[in-house]
């Protein structure tokens, strides 16, 4: 639960890839408010959305 008493969770899709995973390495969202409390996937998260970064795509195209 997180300060708004908001149970969060992650969603797992097909061969064990995570949701937020997906859509970070396509482009399609952003790393932001991190809970200090969970941190688990956070430097899987940084490392694909800095890869998208790298390449000017999605959200990060110019």
């Amino acid at each position: 639960m997180n300060h708004y008493k908001r149970a969060l969770m992650y969603v797992w899709l097909a061969e064990d890839r995570l949701l937020s995973t997906e859509l970070l390495e396509r482009g399609l969202g952003k790393v932001a408010y991190v809970n200090p409390g969970n941190i688990t996937f956070l430097e899987v998260f940084e490392a694909a959305e800095q890869k998208v970064i790298d390449q000017k795509s999605g959200v990060w195209s110019e």
